[in-house]
């Protein structure tokens, strides 16, 4: 038998760190949708490290995500008060880290992709989404990083 700590392990940190997938977030729409009928629709944030640390919006009921590869529902400003997403009568409102820019998805509509909200930036202005802003559509609070 080897001194402790001086075999060959078959489970790598890697394998390890890949394989923990992590819930970073809950949604509640309170509102009923086409989706989801008696309203109280769940969803909830899922971080993934094994798609390079991205994280996914996914229904709870179905355990579908909400958009494919390629889009990150994470934000920079999370730690001054504001989200990266938000659902509201099926529409869910999310951040995109690669870009900083707020898309919907309205899961009403099957197979529905992601749609910009707010212009490309050119700035280092990066989005915030909250309650507020979704009683007026049009209005989303926009912090300076």
């Amino acid at each position: 038998m080897a001194p402790f700590g001086t075999w060959d392990s078959p489970i790598s940190a890697e394998y390890v760190a890949n394989a923990a997938v992590s819930f970073d977030d809950v949604l509640v729409d309170p509102l009923p949708s086409q989706a989801h009928p008696g309203g109280n629709a769940i969803y909830y944030i899922e971080k993934r490290p094994s798609e390079g640390g991205r994280d996914v919006i996914v229904d709870a009921s179905s355990k579908k995500d909400i958009f494919g590869e390629g889009w990150n529902a994470r934000s920079a400003v999370h730690e001054y008060g504001g989200a990266s997403s938000i659902v509201r009568a099926g529409v869910v409102y999310f951040s995109n880290f690669t870009d900083m820019r707020v898309y919907k998805v309205d899961t009403n509509a099957a197979g529905a992709e992601p749609s910009p909200v707010t212009p490309e930036y050119t700035t280092s202005a990066v989005p915030s989404i909250d309650n507020e802003s979704l009683q007026f559509p049009s209005y989303f609070s926009i912090e300076g990083a």
